[in-house]
């Protein structure tokens, strides 16, 4: 009975040894395959096709000389260049100016103080090339709605010597295209123009020298309207 315990000892301790050894040939050859020496590395070629563009290679690029000579500008200009097409424009808008005038009765003068003071009392600030405009805003750089130039040419007002001036009168003028819709402009420029008159004692008349009626006021509104329609798709 011993002597069969010690066999079966024996025959295991001879088992444990066996698969010990086994174990570490089967480690010491995977750290032998692992190890960097024997490592590949993945190349570029051997992965799948990539949607990115293929990177620039220098070696590509066409050789310059630094002592070729620089081309002049006839040299340049002789060389063809992709044609080009200019973009289509528009036809072009026509302009459209339409006057009203201030004119004293039976030929007098309006003393130019006096003037001066009603077109300032009615929005009107005095700026480019010496006249009176109204501004499309309170800004002072805002375009012109429609502006108000003496009589006497060339339009301008001398603020500096009006006392004891007389002027025969003014001119008012709406200039398309413009800011903002024409026949508000219009209606505001009439509107000026007519208070203005009142107060002067003066006539208000077209650029003809035609008495302004409420019918020729109308026409020019509708002519204006149809003018804004047809260029500015405007009403």
């Amino acid at each position: 009975m011993d002597s069969l315990r010690v066999a079966l000892l024996i025959i295991g301790v001879l088992v444990v040894g066996a698969v010990y050894l086994t174990t570490r040939k089967r480690d010491a050859a995977v750290v032998k395959n692992s190890s960097p020496e024997t490592r590949v590395e993945p190349r570029l070629e051997d992965a799948p096709e990539s949607r990115s563009q293929p990177s620039l290679d220098l070696n590509d690029l066409p050789s310059v000389s630094i002592d070729e000579p620089i081309p002049d500008d006839e040299d340049l200009t002789s060389q063809e260049a992709p044609a080009v097409e200019a973009p289509e424009s528009g036809p072009e808008v026509p302009q459209k100016v339409i006057t009203l005038r201030i004119v004293a009765k039976k030929g007098d003068d309006f003393s130019a103080e006096r003037m001066i003071l009603a077109v300032r009392d009615s929005g009107l600030v005095h700026g480019k090339f010496g006249i009176f405009h109204k501004l499309f805003g309170d800004d002072p750089d805002a375009e012109t709605v429609f502006a108000a130039a003496n009589l006497v040419e060339p339009g301008s007002f001398d603020l500096k010597n009006l006392k004891d001036q007389r002027l025969p009168g003014l001119s008012f003028f709406l200039v398309r295209p413009g800011p903002g819709r024409g026949v508000d402009g219009y209606d505001k420029m009439v509107e000026t123009a007519r208070s203005i008159a009142i107060t002067l004692g003066g006539d208000l008349v077209d650029r003809d020298g035609s008495t302004f009626s409420i019918q020729r006021e109308r026409f020019m509104r509708e002519e204006l309207l149809q003018y804004e329609l047809d260029h500015l798709n405007l009403t």
